[in-house]
């Protein structure tokens, strides 16, 4: 899709009607049509589907929203723990970079962050196979990421919210 065509993109979500809120929440369960609001897409995470079923009050077995994965519609996002520099706790750091690690915590990230495993060889929660994985995902390098993003969001901001 590339910068200009993902500029291009919003612009015509805008001009389709896109409505932006405050949050996350407020999106998925106030404007969202699956939670009787005027709207039929949401961007949320790969893994709300999994989500649909695990919190449904009927324990339904099947996702009533599905992720469309659009081809260049999918930014990889990573969360992660690390060591800060100079930190004056290393050992209490890195035992809990490997707690972190561990299997017991990968398998409740899954249904707790709503997240996959990091871990290689990390069983998959069951519920999760209503997550599709994306198989491909936009990925500018940090590098592009940390000297454009102050430009990029300025832009959005322009092209969407103005």
């Amino acid at each position: 899709m590339g910068e200009e065509g993902a500029f291009a993109w919003w612009a015509q979500m805008r001009g389709n009607g896109l409505k932006v809120v405050k949050g996350w929440s407020e999106a998925y369960y106030t404007d969202f049509a699956r939670n009787k609001g005027a709207y039929p897409l949401v961007v949320s995470y790969a893994t709300s589907p999994a989500a649909e079923v695990f919190y449904s009050k009927d324990k339904t077995q099947e996702s009533p929203t599905a992720s469309l994965n659009l081809k260049g519609g999918v930014f990889r996002q990573v969360e992660g723990v690390g060591l800060v520099k100079g930190g004056r706790q290393r050992e209490a750091a890195l035992k809990f970079v490997d707690f972190m690690r561990s299997g017991p915590v990968q398998q409740a990230l899954q249904t707790e962050m709503w997240m996959y495993p990091a871990q290689a060889g990390t069983a998959r929660a069951e519920v999760i196979r209503h997550a599709a994985e994306p198989a491909a995902f936009e990925a500018p390098v940090a590098q592009v990421i940390a000297s454009q993003g102050a430009a990029w969001v300025a832009r959005w901001t322009r092209v969407v919210l103005k």
